[in-house]
């Protein structure tokens, strides 16, 4: 508890009320101290980090095997191969764990969102050059 010079000449209800206010500046000032130490990544940290890119890898190998003449009414998951559709179950079970940690990484979280949009918007739009050999 900080103590200020002029606590001399309050009253008593004043002196705790300010004694309030210096704790409540202290624990602001320890949090914001708190927030900028780096803070060591947990092997946790790292597996949930090593996750997504497995995902990717999974994905990027098997983007070769997709041709859009095994579709049928089911569209473009009934042509994907298995590969694509776990490394789809990693990434989405790896988020959901990152989400239900006691200390919530933004950074690991937005990772992995971008490694889901890449997968699900860049599946279709590769998969289709890869069929047409890459020409307009």
């Amino acid at each position: 508890m900080r103590k200020f010079p002029f606590t001399q000449q309050l009253n008593k209800s004043a002196r705790s009320l300010m004694g309030t206010v210096g704790a409540g500046i202290d624990t602001v000032m320890d949090a914001v101290g708190a927030l900028r130490v780096f803070k060591r990544p947990v092997v946790a940290d790292i597996l949930l980090l090593l996750l997504p890119l497995l995902a990717l890898f999974l994905w990027s190998i098997s983007l070769q095997t997709v041709t859009l003449n095994d579709m049928n009414d089911l569209g473009l998951i009934s042509a994907l191969s298995p590969r694509i559709i776990a490394g789809l179950a990693i990434l989405v079970v790896s988020f959901a764990v990152t989400l239900q940690r006691q200390e919530v990484r933004v950074s690991l979280l937005a990772f992995q969102l971008i490694c889901i949009i890449l997968i699900l918007y860049a599946t279709p739009w590769i998969s289709t050059l890869i069929t047409r050999g890459f020409s307009r």
